[in-house]
Formats: C-alpha cells, structure tokens, sequence
C-alpha cells in the first residue's frame, strides 16, 4: 500500500471513531448500526484504518458525512 493510501484509511479510521463519540454511541451499538456482526471489527476499523474506499463510503453514508470529510485529517 502506497504510504499515502495507509495515512488516507488510518486517518478514516480516526474519523469513524470520532464519529461515534459524537453520536454518543458505543462500539458495539455502532457496529450494529454499520451491520457488523462483532465489535471488534470496529475497533480493528478504528486502530488499522479503513482501507476499502466502497467501505469508506458505505460508512460515511451511515453517519451522514461526505467521503472528503471521512478521509480529512482530524485538526
């Protein structure tokens, strides 16, 4: 992976958990939202990166954001 692609997918990980936070969810509550089976798949989302763009925008759907806003670095 380009090292550009890896900082994009760790910096939409960051970005879905700052997502959750804001919605005041757990990660359990937000992998039943996002239809994952387990929580930890979330956690794994959130300390690797989200490396699928599909996934990206599947997510920033969920949440209501825009893709540009789930892979801008957090300030």
């Amino acid at each position: 992976m380009k090292q550009q692609d890896q900082r994009s997918s760790l910096v939409a990980g960051a970005n879905l958990q700052r997502l959750i936070k804001e919605a005041g969810m757990t990660q359990e509550q937000a992998a039943e939202k996002l239809g994952f089976s387990e929580d930890r798949h979330i956690r794994r989302l959130i300390k690797n990166g989200i490396t699928k763009i599909d996934e990206i925008q599947r997510i920033a759907e969920i949440f209501g954001v825009t893709l540009r806003e789930m892979i801008r670095p957090l300030d």
